[in-house]
């Protein structure tokens, strides 16, 4: 089943401190303090652009209010992505994603 955002739906980026071992869950955000990608709703398709180096969860917030983190097709674990200084003018495909 594909799942598209809703149009007040919206993806975010919400930063993980890099300095954890194992990330046992995705901290809350407030909209507006952390990146949101912009949607192309037919195909729901999104991208982030101008992200600070930093290790992020990819999370979804869904029109209820309830965030939730998106994840990999397949093997159903978070996307959690690294960036560095080095791919900061990059893009970086996430393959299949499953959303909430």
């Amino acid at each position: 089943m594909a799942w598209l955002p809703d149009s007040n739906d919206a993806v975010f980026l919400v930063p993980i401190p890099s300095d954890e071992q194992a990330i046992m869950t995705i901290p809350e955000f407030k909209v507006g303090e952390v990146p949101q990608a912009e949607v192309d709703e037919s195909t729901g398709e999104f991208m982030f652009t101008n992200i600070e180096p930093g290790q992020y969860a990819v999370v979804v917030l869904e029109k209820s209010g309830r965030q939730m983190p998106v994840r990999l097709l397949e093997n159903d674990s978070s996307v959690i992505i690294v960036l560095k200084e080095t791919d900061r003018d990059q893009t970086i495909e996430l393959g299949y994603l499953r959303f909430p």
